[in-house]
């Protein structure tokens, strides 16, 4: 039987995930791992001077598509409350060269790409996979690097990814993030774009981003995701529940 809920009946504060992306050496795999609680999955070694930053975290290696596919039941086992997946096109390759091995590819040895029904396998598997961890309980972190493209007479960034899984991924976040160093002179600011321009994609569905943050951290999204007057009204209800309860058992001793 169908169950009928409304929407402010949520019994807590929601997960968050987004996907930030940017050129290489712009602090992605930084802002991404100093979360919470965090595990990196590391698919092309880019967390290894992550402890050089002083950043402590949890690092697993994917050195295979089979090894994200044993992810999700290790994040479930250990309870983490934050997961990073970096690079999302490193991964895709690894995807692809599955495939290949399987039969979907066409070619000569060492040119050979997917066939036609290969890259439909590909971004089906690969989106199914991105939501098993979208849905997970636990704040999701995905990272990209960033391709340009043209439109007409101007160039746009949007996350790298072959097949426009880009889109498809995109549209599962709730955030989309553009990381940046800005220079003014001899000043360096790493800024995150938050909000679309004619220049850069982002996205914010959750309505209470600004359109940029100077020297963002996971931590103050979080926070002003989080700070909706909405959420707190949720721990109140919370708290006066466990009060309740915790009076009932108190007179049935």
């Amino acid at each position: 039987m169908l169950k009928v809920t409304n929407s402010k009946d949520s019994a807590r504060a929601p997960a968050i995930n987004m996907l930030v992306y940017g050129q290489p050496g712009q602090g992605k795999t930084t802002f991404a791992a100093n979360s919470e609680n965090c595990l990196v999955a590391d698919v092309e070694n880019g967390a290894v001077f992550l402890g050089v930053h002083g950043i402590s975290c949890d690092v697993v290696h994917i050195d295979k598509w089979d090894d994200i596919e044993e992810l999700e039941a290790l994040v479930k086992a250990k309870g983490y409350k934050t997961i990073v997946i970096d690079p999302l096109g490193e991964l895709l390759e690894k995807l692809i060269n599955k495939l290949k091995s399987e039969g979907y590819g066409q070619g000569k040895p060492g040119t050979m790409s997917l066939s036609l029904q290969g890259w439909g396998v590909a971004k089906d598997k690969f989106k199914l996979m991105m939501r098993k961890f979208r849905d997970l309980d636990c704040d999701l972190i995905l990272v990209a690097h960033s391709s340009e493209k043209k439109d007409e007479d101007r160039t746009i960034y949007r996350p790298k990814m072959q097949a426009s899984l880009d889109e498809d991924v995109c549209a599962m976040m709730q955030i989309v993030g553009y990381l940046k160093v800005d220079t003014d002179g001899k000043k360096k600011t790493r800024r995150m774009y938050l909000q679309p321009t004619d220049k850069y994609y982002a996205k914010d569905r959750t309505g209470t981003l600004p359109e940029t943050m100077d020297d963002p951290t996971f931590h103050k999204i979080k926070e002003m995701v989080l700070s909706n007057p909405f959420f707190g009204k949720l721990e109140q209800i919370k708290e006066t529940q466990a009060k309740t309860d915790e009076s009932f058992l108190t007179d049935l001793q």
